[in-house]
């Protein structure tokens, strides 16, 4: 929130775990300066109003009190909760104040730190006991806990093109022309990289649909000027699904005659900082960062899990977990299988078809898990007839499986 025309308060709980880690590594201050410039001045506390006193003083105990007096009037002013008969009593709770330290000849407010909030409730009033209890308050006590008169920032309108449309459209081949129009319209008005464009459809009875153009990674539209590709694939998905649920007697109820995009959630990301995101690898054609973006459903990644066999040998990856350790022997194995792997292996009904066959490596089934008298299992890489590269199995009876295919 806005202090006044040079200071701004800004709450870090939401991320506070993470200003503390980066802390520990660095100095914040620094950091921020050479983000912000060199004119810049930080402070941080436990509290909005001390970080105000020790922005003005380096420490808050030891500030003066012309600024204490200032800040509370301050205080006052960006409080509109208060009405004019607390403002106006607010005012002659000062003076008071004022007149019995002038008389007192005290010079700092940390020369009256023993005087307990009841007491300059009692003398001044709520509004200066209140300002003197978070002062002076125990470390331990405040952290964002009191009643702080938080601001919040208003947003501002997000960008946003509209379109109205001559004659009605049904047909995607006919939207997507004018989808791509718009696209670059948009990137046109944000450097911003695309989380989320909200796109409201009006239809000819002047009803209107709302659907989400989403990307998994930030998008940037400026990239792809010309042919958004990737928006508009995601554009694709939106409509497919908005067209699905839409149940209309007759084809011409779900006409379009407008629509409106609005980028409403985007990510900013600094020049210097654009490396952590969006590196020139990362956007170039067939990255995982581009697919991922441009597939309807997201993709799911795999990893080795310290198992020997194949259907136990890989687990879906968690961003909460690590990996658990895999020993060498496992990891040369891992290299030799195939990257697909029947859900259930396929008995092999004909062994005629098969071609070639070379020995890959002999494994055991967990026979306490399923008792079988077929626990070993013998692996080849075979190519059959029709020149595909199976990965196949042969139990001790004799019998022949599929368990994997080879790209």
């Amino acid at each position: 929130m806005a202090w006044d025309d040079n200071t701004w308060i800004v709450d870090l709980t939401p991320c506070l775990s993470y200003w503390q880690v980066k802390a520990k590594s660095e100095d914040i201050t620094s950091y921020l300066t050479s983000i912000l410039g060199e004119d810049a001045h930080c402070y941080y506390s436990n509290h909005p109003w001390r970080a105000i006193l020790g922005l003005e003083s380096g420490k808050p105990l030891d500030v003066s009190w012309e600024v204490w007096w200032q800040e509370a009037k301050q205080y006052v002013n960006i409080k509109s909760s208060l009405t004019l008969k607390e403002i106006s009593k607010f005012k002659n709770d000062l003076l008071r104040m004022q007149r019995m330290i002038s008389r007192l000849t005290v010079r700092t407010p940390k020369e009256l730190i023993t005087a307990h909030p009841t007491a300059i409730k009692t003398r001044f009033g709520t509004i200066l006991e209140e300002l003197w209890e978070w002062t002076f308050c125990p470390h331990d006590n405040l952290f964002f806990s009191t009643g702080f008169p938080w601001i919040g920032i208003k947003p501002e309108d997000p960008p946003q093109v509209l379109r109205h449309l001559e004659n009605p459209v049904h047909d995607w081949s006919h939207i997507k022309d004018l989808l791509l129009e718009d696209f670059d319209r948009l990137a046109q008005l944000t450097t911003n990289k695309a989380l989320t464009i909200a796109w409201t459809l009006t239809l000819y009875d002047l009803s209107t649909r709302s659907s989400l153009i989403s990307f998994r990674h930030p998008h940037p539209l400026n990239r792809e000027l010309g042919h958004h590709k990737t928006a508009l694939l995601q554009a694709r998905y939106a409509y497919e699904d908005l067209s699905r649920h839409e149940v209309c007697e007759f084809e011409a109820a779900f006409l379009i005659t407008g629509w409106t995009l609005a980028l409403t959630s985007s990510l900013e990301v600094s020049p210097w900082n654009d490396l952590y995101f969006d590196d020139q690898d990362s956007t170039s054609p067939g990255s995982l960062v581009e697919i991922e973006n441009s597939v309807k459903v997201p993709l799911k990644t795999y990893h080795l899990s310290p198992d020997w066999t194949p259907e136990d040998s890989y687990t879906q990856a968690s961003n909460q977990q690590d990996a658990s350790p895999i020993s060498p022997s496992l990891l040369i194995t891992g290299k030799s299988r195939p990257l697909y792997l029947y859900q259930k292996p396929t008995a092999i009904t004909d062994t005629s078809q098969l071609k070639k066959a070379s020995f890959s490596e002999r494994s055991m089934r967990k026979w306490w898990a399923e008792p079988s008298e077929d626990t070993v299992r013998d692996y080849y890489h075979v190519i059959d007839k029709k020149n595909r590269h199976l990965w196949t199995y042969r139990q001790q009876s004799g019998a022949w499986f599929i368990q994997g295919l080879f790209g």
